[in-house]
């Protein structure tokens, strides 16, 4: 296999348009062999693959001697007609012979080192670091949070990253010398390595030490929503938000994979061994892991599987925008959420049920209270006024679901939402909806008839009568990689004669037309017993629902999306916090106001500048596009 110079992938990148998305490779042994680990992954089918896109990994900026912004990582998506098969290949630097040799021996004399340098000194170079750019204050958030300070490491790990990031700072070159200063720098001999060496350094330490090695570009990676390892030995993959799964250039051996699969524990407050060789837990950053040591209930070997947390959630729009639900879905959803109605979202595994659960919690009226009951933290129900609660199974004293939602009423909250239901917690959950709160969560089940079968059968034991009390079923699933609300039903009645409960499908999606068939609102038992009976006239409730898909039709239309700002250069993640604030405060503000006014609308006639007075959102921020021809105006229905 021959290698290729880091030249060549920068002329690669240098000659990638927009216009030339397709580029034709002669040999991926020639373009990408140096990303390839192990002979484990064949890449010989690929000769004629075509590069769909390459893009940086944003959080491994550096600076070249010249002062220049550059990326220490790239990934590039490979696409295989032969195949119909995606490929995600980290590019990571390389490091010479020498270079490896060098790095090992280096991170060996610091450890040794370090452990002269006294708590005075530290201290002063931690405030000497508060002086340093975004990207440094950035690892030294996630220096604070490592699991590694409570084994002693603390002073090794910020003495790393002060000592090479100081060396390498072109901002603060007082700053670099005190650190330079503070060990014997003689010893090291860094004289011998050029910037570009030192970049490399300490890219690779910070990966090594501070996050997960081998997978911390996939881990830093904010389109990826998922991270598997099957076994040793064998190709890791990911799930990407554009191109779903693909196989990835990286496969464990035994030890590595042992070797990540402690790491993980060890980062979830846990531990794995033979006799207990699974763990799950959180990550630092709120992602959910699951791991298996190899070698006693897996035949590959070890095995995890990371679901990554969203740094800025979904909101209803983006899930419109990613065809998982329409504006006819979204709107009826909008209505009746705001008049109290309880939901469960059902479906399978990754189906995307918690997603679209924190999307919708986003039609809540505002300033209600709220408590979140959940096992691990997944919930963001964007709102001051919420008290978050988590279960503890680790400790003697274990605090149940059940045990939470005791507490929970007693804080005398109006909505409860709980991150997914198993056992007896569906009991208190139920209860809790026919004594007035409104209540969300999500359950597995791969339809609404089973949902009802399980939540009334023995093991959760909730009697049909009472589950009248929940009002809407919305079951999510992944057709061929595509989430869609499959269907949308609502609990009627119980009849005694039957011991049945009534349900009626209020919308359904039809694979034929990759569409969404949406019943009338009159026709709708929510809608009656939410509004109509509360003294709405029909007539104001349709103009109310029109006036919410007028606005969603609206807000698509003058903003860009979520796959258009996740595939920006420059200030993605601003972007997309911005974007999501804007869609946030105008649903609030519209909720808030019709919910006091009744069929008042905030907006009467919808244009940019009546939006950002409401969604306190400047829209230059988030570089919006033009909206539509007549601003003045509410658009007309298609």
């Amino acid at each position: 296999m021959n290698e290729i110079t880091i030249e060549r992938l920068q002329e690669l990148r240098k000659n990638r348009t927009s216009q030339s998305k397709n580029v034709d490779l002669e040999s991926l042994d020639n373009i990408f062999g140096i990303s390839i680990r192990t002979d484990d992954i064949k890449y010989k089918n690929l000769v004629n693959a075509t590069v769909e896109e390459s893009y940086p990994i944003r959080d491994t900026i550096y600076y070249d001697a010249e002062g220049n912004e550059k990326y220490m990582v790239w990934i590039h998506i490979l696409y295989n007609e032969r195949d119909n098969q995606y490929y995600y290949i980290v590019d990571e630097p390389i490091l010479s012979q020498e270079e490896v040799a060098r790095l090992e021996e280096l991170k060996e004399k610091l450890r040794s080192s370090l452990e002269t340098v006294n708590r005075s000194n530290l201290t002063q170079e931690m405030n000497i670091k508060n002086q340093y750019d975004a990207e440094y204050k950035k690892i030294e958030e996630i220096v604070k949070k490592d699991i590694a300070i409570q084994y002693g490491m603390f002073r090794f790990i910020n003495k790393t990253i002060e000592f090479i990031g100081g060396a390498v700072n072109k901002f603060n070159q007082q700053a670099s010398n005190t650190v330079f200063n503070s060990i014997d720098i003689e010893k090291y001999k860094l004289e011998d390595f050029s910037h570009e060496s030192l970049q490399k350094l300490l890219y690779y330490i910070e990966r090594d030490i501070l996050r997960y090695k081998e997978i911390t570009p996939m881990m830093m990676d904010n389109r990826l929503e998922e991270i598997s390892a099957n076994g040793s030995h064998v190709p890791l993959y990911v799930h990407h938000d554009d191109y779903k799964n693909c196989m990835v250039n990286i496969a464990l051996t035994d030890a590595e994979m042992d070797d990540k699969v402690s790491l993980l524990a060890t980062r979830v407050d846990g531990s794995v061994s033979r006799n207990e060789p699974d763990e799950q837990g959180a990550l630092e950053d709120g992602s959910r892991v699951q791991m298996t040591l190899g070698g006693e209930i897996t035949l590959n070997g070890g095995n995890f599987t990371i679901r990554k947390f969203q740094d800025v959630p979904f909101t209803p729009l983006d899930l419109i925008e990613y065809d998982t639900f329409s504006i006819e879905q979204m709107s009826y959803l909008w209505l009746t959420i705001q008049h109290g109605a309880s939901i469960i979202v059902i479906g399978g595994t990754a189906a995307g049920k918690t997603t679209a659960l924190n999307a919708l919690s986003l039609f809540l009226v505002p300033n209600k209270k709220i408590v979140t009951i959940e096992d691990t933290p997944e919930l963001r129900v964007d709102e001051p006024n919420v008290l978050q609660s988590i279960t503890r199974e680790k400790l003697t004293s274990k605090i149940t679901m059940a045990n939470l939602f005791e507490q929970a009423l007693r804080h005398r909250p109006e909505s409860i939402l709980v991150g997914e239901v198993r056992g007896p917690e569906a009991q208190e959950m139920v209860e809790a909806s026919n004594s007035g709160h409104q209540t969300f969560t999500t359950f597995h089940a791969d339809s609404v008839e089973e949902a009802i079968s399980r939540f009334t059968g023995e093991r959760l034991g909730v009697e049909r009568p009472q589950l009248q009390a929940i009002d809407t079923l919305i079951s999510i699933r992944n057709e061929q990689q595509q989430r869609i609300a499959y269907t949308i039903d609502e609990i009627t009645e119980y009849d005694d004669e039957t011991d049945t409960i009534g349900h009626q499908e209020i919308s359904k999606y039809d694979g034929r037309t990759n569409s969404f068939r949406m019943g009338s609102l009159d026709e709708s038992h929510n809608i009656e017993t939410q509004l109509i009976d509360s003294g709405y006239p029909l007539e104001v409730i349709y103009e109310m629902a029109d006036e919410r898909e007028a606005l969603f039709k609206y807000l698509l239309d003058l903003l860009p999306t979520r796959s258009q700002l996740s595939k920006e250069e420059e200030n993605r993640d601003e972007k997309l916090e911005q974007k999501y604030r804007f869609e946030r405060n105008i649903i609030k503000s519209y909720t808030a106001n019709t919910y006091k006014n009744g069929k008042n609308p905030v907006i009467t006639a919808m244009n940019e500048e009546r939006l950002v007075e409401y969604a306190d959102v400047e829209l230059d921020l988030i570089n919006i596009t033009e909206g539509a021809e007549n601003t003045d105006e509410t658009p007309k229905e298609e």
